[in-house]
C-alpha cells in the first residue's frame, strides 16, 4: 500500500492511505483523494499499476504536475518521490506494513518449536537412563 503525505496548503501534515487503485486525485468530491489547492482541477491526475506492477501517474490535459521537480504528464513513482500538482505538494511513501492478525499464527510456530526442544531433550535424557 501507498500513502500520500501532504506537504503543503490547507492539509499540510497530513496522511491519506491509498487502500484500493486507481486512486482519482482532484478538487471534485467523487475523487479518491481531494485536494482543494490553486492549480488543482476536478480530475487532476490518476494513480495505478501498470502491467509491470510499478505505480505510475498520469495527468489528465490541461492539468500540470511535477515530480522530483521534473515537469511530467505521466511518470512512474518511486518511494519518497515528491509530487507537485498545481499549488499542491505531496510525498508518495510506502505504507508502513500492519502484521497483527499474524500473531497467532506466529505464537503457535514458537510453542511447535519449543515443543520439538523439550520433546528432543526429553528423549535424549530417556537415552542416557
Amino acid at each position: 500500500m501507498f500513502q500520500f503525505e501532504l506537504l503543503s496548503g490547507k492539509q499540510a501534515g497530513g496522511f491519506w492511505l491509498a487502500r484500493r487503485f486507481p486512486v482519482r486525485l482532484g478538487r471534485s468530491p467523487a475523487s479518491d483523494l481531494r485536494v482543494e489547492e490553486p492549480g488543482v482541477y476536478d480530475d487532476h491526475a490518476t494513480f495505478e499499476f501498470d502491467d509491470q506492477r510499478r505505480l505510475q501517474m498520469r495527468v489528465q490535459e490541461p492539468a500540470l504536475a511535477a515530480v522530483n521537480g521534473q515537469p511530467t504528464q505521466r511518470a512512474h513513482l518511486r518511494n519518497g518521490d515528491r509530487l507537485t500538482l498545481g499549488s499542491a505538494t505531496l510525498r508518495l511513501w510506502l505504507a508502513p506494513v500492519r502484521q497483527s492478525h499474524l500473531r497467532l499464527g506466529e505464537a503457535l510456530l514458537w510453542a511447535l518449536w519449543i515443543g520439538v526442544a523439550l520433546v528432543q531433550l526429553l528423549l535424549l535424557r530417556w537415552l542416557w537412563n
